[in-house]
């Protein structure tokens, strides 16, 4: 592998296609962001902001910034900290609310669990780049909340949903396309993503137990050991529904669980989960990585979907990587490779800039938004970020 070369295409694809295209395209004139812009870069003005957006927003724009230092990307970051407190804060019962018009008032005012984690995924970042002790108390309240009112302390697990007053919400689906359920891999796999960086930034010891309960969970509950892929939906005592293998999730749990793990730093838990990690990868790569070097989306109800999503290529692309460094097996850098042309010559809009969100298996555009309340720089920018930290630490070990 040419670590040089691959930077290099990394490098700018993260700053020329992805993280620059944002902040030109999502700003309004007054200080907010768009809710959605159109594949032909037309915005929204009337769309709706969401908490999603907005968390996942300033996360890599943090990210950016802790990586590059580059001051356009502070600054982006700050506007986002200001947006996320100022308009989806709930004033009365704390945390945030799920979806607001354009002019700030509550569409929706639920308090999803996964978007309240997504919060807490972003503001503990940017308390590592502006720390604050506002920030702080905010990522405290945030991690108590969660705690008090969205863990299961019985069967484990962490709810979908609460209402605006954090009483348990009952079953909640996160979008159109997923099944209405009480607890889901979805959300918990994101919980365990925003415990780890909450963990790496806090070091206490309440959010490292709530963490190792989660990777517990993923891997006794989520995890099907008879088929080596997760279980999406389930009710509160974990009994699944539904039919669903999801190739991408397979991917970006594998690589997020053993972040999660070196970032603990207890060897005999990766020990323990290390086969798990791997088998994650392992299976849907095998079964799901098309002749072009790209990743199928899912097999629902016996059907496979093969449309490249865009953030199933950006995960499969982490997860590749790391599955080379935990074994040093060569054929995970010939995927990674691969995966990467396919990217730079299909996945990306070399035209009009960033990702697509599809491409069909016969080459076509999917008709979907550029950005909105799930398409964001978040899995491609993290993927790019990932993988240039990753080959940096690979050049410094062959220098």
């Amino acid at each position: 592998m040419n670590w040089q070369k691959l930077k290099i295409r990394v490098r700018e694809e993260l700053h020329g296609s992805i993280l620059n295209y944002w902040m030109e395209h999502m700003r309004r004139g007054d200080g907010g962001l768009y809710g959605e812009i159109s594949n032909d870069n037309i915005p929204d003005p009337d769309a709706p902001t969401g908490l999603v957006m907005v968390s996942r927003f300033l996360w890599t724009y943090s990210e950016a910034y802790r990586m590059t230092e580059r001051p356009e990307y502070l600054e982006f970051a700050t506007e986002l900290y200001d947006i996320l407190i100022s308009v989806l804060t709930d004033p009365e019962y704390g945390g945030f609310y799920w979806l607001v018009d354009r002019d700030g008032k509550p569409v929706d005012d639920k308090k999803v669990l996964y978007g309240q984690a997504f919060a807490l995924y972003g503001l503990s970042t940017f308390q590592m780049i502006s720390p604050s002790a506002g920030t702080e108390k905010l990522c405290r309240e945030i991690f108590g909340y969660l705690e008090r009112y969205g863990r299961d302390r019985e069967l484990g697990g962490y709810y979908e949903a609460c209402s605006r007053d954090w009483a348990y919400g009952g079953v909640n689906n996160l979008g159109a396309d997923d099944m209405a359920c009480e607890k889901s891999m979805n959300t918990n796999l994101h919980m365990l993503e925003a415990y780890t960086r909450y963990y790496l930034q806090s070091r206490r010891e309440d959010v490292k137990e709530a963490l190792v309960s989660l990777i517990r969970i993923i891997t006794d509950k989520i995890y099907d050991r008879s088929t080596g892929h997760q279980k999406l939906y389930f009710s509160k005592d974990w009994t699944p529904a539904g039919d669903v293998e999801s190739y991408g999730h397979d991917v970006e749990t594998s690589w997020l669980l053993w972040e999660a793990l070196q970032i603990l730093g207890d060897e005999n838990l990766q020990v323990e989960y290390r086969e798990t990690v791997l088998r994650l990868l392992d299976v849907s790569s095998v079964k799901a990585t098309a002749p072009d070097g790209s990743l199928y989306n899912e097999k629902h109800d016996g059907h496979l979907d093969k449309t490249r999503i865009w953030w199933v290529q950006a995960e499969y692309a982490v997860s590749l990587m790391n599955g080379w460094e935990m074994t040093g097996n060569e054929e995970y850098l010939i995927k990674l490779e691969k995966l990467w042309n396919y990217i730079e010559t299909q996945q990306t809009d070399r035209v009009k800039g960033e990702w697509f969100w599809g491409i069909k298996d016969d080459g076509s555009v999917l008709d979907r938004e550029k950005g909105g309340m799930w398409k964001t720089p978040y899995h491609n920018g993290r993927a790019s970020m990932e993988l240039i930290h990753r080959i940096e630490k690979q050049e410094k070990r062959n220098v």
